[in-house]
């Protein structure tokens, strides 16, 4: 696989086949969360439920792209795949005390330098799309090209347990379990996270 930089862009050639992340505009919200549908079933399919509770809805994919955070990967029309980037750490997994302290037990769990973070949050591949390496891409557009100034960290659910060998790979670290989370059930997730480049 190949990677170049363009300004807006960021392409990975893969056999017979280009994708180029983009940023999601209100005109993809439609096509965003179709991919979401077909995600979602290919997710029950496999006995993963972990988006059966009415979560996300199509205002959180609006609010994202309304926050400047949604990156998408297209084939033509249609929208293969998604994930978004949240610029505030501490309101993410920290949304009822607002502790910005509490970002040390995010650094000391996955032994990260205190920096500058953001959350990435629903990355999604239509399945007929799986294995063209589309969600290492979103993850690194977002870590070399739009926001190269912070490091990431994500939420996931345990339900996506099997994809611990793919964020190893890309450079994350891990941390399960992470009791810090401020949500209702926070024994549901594991916690990843790498640093910026450089």
């Amino acid at each position: 696989m190949r990677f170049e930089s363009m300004p807006s862009a960021f392409i990975a050639i893969i056999p017979l086949m280009e994708f180029i992340v983009e940023k999601a505009t209100e005109n993809d919200l439609e096509a965003v969360y179709e991919c979401f549908l077909r995600s979602n079933e290919a997710l029950k399919n496999r006995g993963n439920h972990m988006w059966d509770h009415g979560y996300p809805k199509k205002e959180n994919f609006l609010e994202d792209i309304s926050g400047d955070g949604l990156f998408i990967i297209k084939d033509g029309d249609k929208v293969i795949a998604s994930l978004g980037a949240y610029l505030d750490p501490v309101d993410y997994f920290f949304f009822k005390s607002k502790d910005a302290g509490k970002m040390n037990l995010i650094y000391e769990a996955l032994n990260l330098k205190e920096g500058k973070y953001l959350v990435l949050e629903r990355l999604m591949v239509d399945p007929e799309y799986r294995g063209h390496s589309l969600g290492k891409l979103l993850l690194n557009h977002i870590l070399e090209v739009a926001y190269p100034e912070f490091g990431q960290l994500a939420a996931v659910f345990k339900e996506d347990a099997e994809l611990k060998p793919f964020y190893t790979k890309l450079g994350f670290s891990i941390a399960d379990p992470f009791e810090g989370f401020e949500w209702n059930n926070p024994n549901n997730c594991f916690l990843i996270g790498r640093p910026k480049i450089g």
